[in-house]
């Protein structure tokens, strides 16, 4: 993916001015990332989108000029909000050059128990789930739109490989390495997808208890665990 794609100019951009904390902007947003979500970059119409938010189809046209520009604006929204919890650990991670393996895997756990937390303590509608789920998978307009995706996942990826390299004493680009790091964090996005189907009882504000939570966390850390000490043995022989 080339570096220098850049998106679509809006006549209101995603960030700055006074657009930005525009609630009537921030409703289209919230229900353009439902329906996108629930029916596809296709399959949702901008009528649609401003009907479930209440506005006249025109509001849509004079935030956003049309639904591409819609579209990344949610995805922009959706970086914005994760960064401020997720940068925390990115930056711990980063600083593990020359670390001891106990101390790699220990940040790995740690932020696979962040991931976790965040997912099911979050009160989220299974249309902004699909949304994060449409992402990852590619879907979407163009290739600038992929890359704001890419900055929700990427670093993340990006430093979970990394630290799983460091366990295995691999590189980075080495294609196991990267599925092992896959592996880690697919135990976390299962909970992600079907969370409503794996928690069919959720507490009144539609999150999961937080004893189940403690005992999923316990869970995944265990079997990562596992896994990266018999992944680093592997690799001393």
């Amino acid at each position: 993916m080339s570096e220098n794609i850049q998106p679509k100019r809006l006549r209101h951009p995603p960030s700055g001015g006074y657009t930005r904390g525009s609630e009537t902007r921030q409703r289209i947003i919230h229900s353009a990332i439902e329906l996108f979500g629930e029916l596809g970059y296709e399959g949702a119409s901008t009528r649609q989108i401003a009907r479930h938010a209440g506005v006249n189809p025109p509001a849509l046209q004079y935030y956003f000029d049309n639904k591409e520009g819609l579209y990344i604006a949610c995805t922009a929204f959706l970086v914005e909000e994760n960064q401020a919890w997720l940068q925390p650990f990115l930056t711990q991670a980063m600083a593990t050059d020359g670390a001891d393996i106990d101390a790699c895997i220990d940040t790995l756990c740690q932020m696979l128990e962040t991931l976790l937390e965040r997912i099911l303590s979050k009160n989220a509608t299974s249309g902004q789930r699909l949304f994060y789920t449409r992402m990852r998978l590619g879907q979407g307009p163009g290739e600038a739109a992929a890359e704001f995706s890419n900055k929700l996942f990427g670093q993340l990826y990006s430093v979970v490989v990394k630290l799983v390299a460091r366990v295995c004493d691999g590189a980075v680009q080495d294609d196991m390495v990267q599925l092992r790091a896959l592996s880690l964090l697919g135990q976390v996005t299962t909970f992600h997808v079907l969370r409503h189907t794996l928690f069919p009882t959720l507490t009144e504000s539609g999150s999961v208890t937080p004893e189940k939570i403690a005992m999923i966390k316990s869970c995944i850390c265990e079997q990562s665990r596992i896994l990266l000490h018999s992944w680093r043995k592997a690799a001393e022989k």
